[in-house]
């Protein structure tokens, strides 16, 4: 892999994806009650505990339009993150990555962005049609696997930190 390559891409993702972050920030702000004390991570797993009707009841016009939004905002952060976690793990995998592990990241960063975008349907959904059945379990399970996924990249991406700080002792 061309590790000049690597690093001008992760600039060039990093660069787009804090100003689309800051924008998400911005517009999840209101969305945080008591209902929703995570704003839009508490909707999104909101099938596991049986309040996504709550929140959209909770949640004014404006702010229904303000998670819109942040939805479509979203779609574009969920093609940035993971570019930005598969570059950054592809860059430390070195040679690593051509010895077969090109494919599990890559695929991995994929999963993750189907899993957002599906998420995003149910959420949506949900939004236009005020009412939580059947997409509420459809956006938490598709956020459950997003999450796991997540978590288990950036965990393998820590491990890789790790080990190469220790190389340079």
């Amino acid at each position: 892999m061309d590790v000049r390559l690597l690093n001008h891409l992760f600039r060039v993702l990093v660069g787009l994806m804090v100003p689309t972050l800051a924008g998400l920030w911005v517009l999840d702000a209101p969305l945080h009650n008591s209902t929703s004390p995570l704003g839009i991570v508490s909707f999104e797993l909101c099938g596991w505990q049986d309040n996504c009707q709550d929140m959209l009841r909770r949640w004014s016009e404006r702010e229904r339009l303000g998670l819109m939004v942040l939805q479509g905002l979203d779609y574009l952060f969920l093609l940035l993150y993971p570019a930005v976690i598969a570059v950054a793990l592809l860059r430390l995998l070195g040679r690593e990555a051509s010895r077969g592990l090109l494919p599990v990241v890559i695929g991995l960063a994929v999963l993750m962005g189907l899993a957002d975008a599906v998420e995003n349907y149910g959420l949506i959904r949900m939004v236009l049609e005020m009412r939580a059945h059947p997409f509420d379990v459809l956006a938490s399970t598709a956020a459950t696997l997003k999450f796991a996924l997540l978590l288990f990249m950036l965990g393998w991406l820590l491990l890789l930190v790790g080990r190469a700080l220790l190389a340079r002792r």
